[in-house]
């Protein structure tokens, strides 16, 4: 089934989500996003649910000459991201 804004309204009101968009302005690994979330299994949970729904995207990162998977947030998690930073306040 197609996510619909609902989905992603829901996804992004729950606690962690924005801290995890935020940090994924950059690659990180699964190892760097524990700082944000200590539970494996939530941790786990949320980046599935947010890859779902297109707000981030894996991709290789090269370290010490091997290629370990990232998480990068994609344009579709930046207009988001911006949108909610916007209406800060």
């Amino acid at each position: 089934m197609k996510p619909n804004k609902t989905d992603v309204r829901n996804l992004v009101l729950q606690p962690y989500v924005l801290d995890i968009l935020k940090e994924l302005k950059s690659p990180k690994r699964f190892s760097e996003l524990t700082k944000i979330i200590g539970n494996k299994g939530t941790l786990t949970i949320k980046l599935s649910r947010m890859k779902e729904l297109g707000l981030i995207y894996t991709m290789p990162l090269a370290v010490d000459g091997n290629y370990v998977n990232s998480y990068v947030v994609s344009k579709k998690g930046e207009v988001i991201l911006k949108k909610l930073e916007e209406i800060r306040w």
